[in-house]
């Protein structure tokens, strides 16, 4: 054999070890199929949250915790109504819209650790904001008998607004201009009247799935620069109170009892 042909062979690179193919330039791209690898899994923002909640969910959600809330005082559908006037309504639907805003200024807030999209019902925001305002007033989350206290259970709570499901309800927004939420009933009143049905009266579900909904809540009201009171994050019962009921001190029970629609 020529001396040069075997020089040139025995120079040659080891097909084996040869180094792997150039990287293409960009915009060249290689075939991915031909690829043993498989191609990295990155993971796309929830673009579909953020479409979720427009203004008129924003505003239905609003709207119905405003007649839970209305149902569960002033409308004297109840034989001992949680809210004791329409001023209680408002502060309800107010910190209702505290959250709303939360959740429109980021919509994401209300994903799970799993990613599921869930903002729970209408009718458990409104349960937990009237046992709020009611924990929030100075006697704070306290009753005056067992009574009253099984009556604040959220489930009977749920039971009382599930009785009066599909009613219609006359709310204080104008036909014309729905972006009235959040303005207060006196002056959202100026604007007409409309009606709405307490269509979403839904269940609860389970103990798991309200206290997701409690701590979702309660994160979009922390958000706003506001707060759950904290034993309602864990369902617990207002606390009885106990008092010698003799003299005055009895009178004085009855009278905050009256107030806050004890018995």
């Amino acid at each position: 054999m020529d001396e040069d042909l075997l020089s040139d062979l025995l120079d040659a690179p080891d097909p084996l070890s040869a180094p792997p193919p150039a990287e293409p330039e960009d915009g060249n791209e290689s075939d991915s199929s031909s690829s043993s690898e498989p191609p990295l899994l990155t993971k796309e923002p929830r673009k579909k949250s953020a479409l979720t909640y427009n203004k008129q969910w924003i505003e239905t959600r609003y709207w119905q915790v405003w007649m839970h809330a209305r149902v569960l005082g002033p409308m004297d559908l109840l034989r001992f109504p949680y809210l004791r006037s329409e001023e209680a309504v408002d502060a309800v639907a107010n910190k209702c819209n505290l959250a709303l805003q939360a959740l429109m200024e980021n919509p994401f807030l209300a994903l799970g650790p799993t990613d599921e999209q869930d903002t729970g019902s209408a009718t458990m925001w409104a349960i937990l904001l009237v046992q709020d305002y009611y924990a929030s007033l100075p006697e704070g989350w306290t009753v005056n008998s067992e009574q009253a206290q099984a009556r604040w259970d959220v489930e009977y709570m749920h039971k009382q607004l599930f009785a009066h499901r599909g009613m219609t309800i006359m709310t204080p927004e104008s036909e014309k201009t729905q972006t009235s939420y959040g303005k207060g009933q006196a002056q959202a009143a100026q604007l007409g009247k409309k009606t709405r049905n307490l269509d979403y009266v839904k269940s609860l579900g389970t103990d798991r799935h309200k206290k997701r909904v409690a701590n979702l809540l309660h994160g979009l009201l922390l958000a706003s620069g506001s707060q759950l009171q904290l034993p309602l994050l864990r369902f617990e019962l207002p606390t009885v109170n106990t008092y010698a009921e003799v003299g005055p001190t009895k009178k004085l029970v009855g009278a905050i009892a009256k107030k806050r629609g004890d018995k």
